[in-house]
């Protein structure tokens, strides 16, 4: 494929002419075949997949290797030490009902955990806590982290105050803070976590395994009643998260629940794609080898899950979300536990669903 017969007689125009073309099908052939390898997505998962629904133990046992090889893609940094490190306290805010506090719990070297912690001041006897994790800033001058799950600077009122209304129900509440920056800022710690075999999203669910190592100890916490919501990259944290963290009982997903292989790898104006984004720190080594969202839900069954989508929401295409919901219902509904994993599809965007989320935690964390 060339332009000439001999370079020797041509000029250089149109070499760089023919190189710019050859590139040009080389990257085309290379995407052409890594797309490929992509859409053979639902047979991989046929053969990779051998799900034992005899029982809710035999079905763990058969899930067992995926949850590993799920870790290696997350690849979280490990915190864990004998004793949980006394962390600093600092005032958030206080009112008649719930006391809040930001935590700073020390890690390795310099760095360490940060998070809000709330708890009812009048409820009694150990209360069950729900995580409650914040996305990414939308710009600079938007509050984000912790703050904004609690209701601070929700002009647009997407979080609706989850974090202190689920305080205000009877729940203690953790809201972690992860770098809310997306794009360089994410991306270049991600780079760093990947050149010592890790991910940025490991790095914070290793921080947020060991926020619950010392929420465990609270006296007003219940370790046995523990639960994860989060909203967009929240979202994110809690679907990868609770097939790795046990102690989770359960989870709302909000505004990130997908048909993995298309969100990732295909742009489409349906929906946002993060191919030709600059979300960086999303890209974890091997993902969709194996574990597309519906896989991520078999590894987090037979504990009761909850996704929240809004058919305005440009983050996925309702109806390739809603199909991918159904292959995330298949094990619980071969269990005969279908009335653990609920759909709560909505008219509008990108947001929680506050009263449902509630309900949700109320009914699988036992608040009475």
């Amino acid at each position: 494929m060339t332009l000439y017969k001999n370079a020797l007689e041509v000029g250089e125009a149109q070499i760089h002419r023919a190189q710019a073309e050859r590139q040009l099908l080389l990257r085309k052939e290379i995407e052409s075949f890594l797309r490929g390898r992509l859409e053979a997505y639902p047979e991989r998962r046929k053969a990779l997949w051998k799900l034992d629904t005899s029982s809710e133990a035999a079905y763990l046992k058969s899930v067992a290797p995926n949850r590993e090889l799920w870790k290696q893609v997350v690849a979280p940094f490990d915190f864990s030490g004998s004793k949980v490190p006394k962390p600093d306290l600092d005032p958030f805010y206080e009112d008649d009902q719930v006391l809040a506090r930001w935590v700073r719990l020390p890690l390795e070297g310099t760095m360490r955990a940060y998070a809000v912690y709330a708890f009812p001041k009048k409820a009694k006897g150990k209360r069950p806590l729900v995580v409650c994790q914040h996305g990414v800033g939308s710009n600079s001058k938007n509050i984000s982290g912790p703050e904004r799950v609690f209701g601070f600077g929700e002009h647009e009122g997407m979080y609706g105050g989850l974090a202190r209304e689920l305080a205000k129900a009877g729940f203690a509440v953790l809201a972690p803070l992860n770098v809310t920056e997306g794009g360089e800022p994410r991306g270049r710690l991600h780079r760093l976590c990947e050149i010592l075999g890790h991910s940025l999203i490991g790095l914070e669910v290793g921080k947020l395994s060991r926020l619950l190592d010392w929420a465990q100890t609270q006296p007003e916490v219940d370790g046995a009643r523990m639960g994860m919501c989060g909203l967009s990259l929240g979202g994110t944290y809690t679907i990868v998260t609770l097939p790795l963290e046990l102690r989770l009982k359960c989870g709302v997903c909000s505004a990130f629940f997908n048909q993995r292989v298309r969100k990732m790898a295909f742009d489409d104006r349906l929906c946002g794609s993060f191919l030709s984004g600059d979300s960086e720190y999303m890209f974890l080594r091997g993902w969709l080898e194996r574990h597309s969202d519906s896989e991520l839900c078999a590894l987090i069954c037979p504990r009761p899950f909850l996704i929240q989508q809004g058919k305005a929401d440009n983050v996925s295409w309702w109806p390739d979300m809603e199909a991918e919901y159904q292959r995330a219902r298949e094990p619980y509904e071969a269990l005969g536990i279908g009335e653990r994993i609920g759909l709560d599809m909505h008219e509008g965007g990108h947001e929680f669903r506050v009263e449902e989320a509630i309900a949700f935690f109320k009914k699988w964390l036992g608040l009475d």
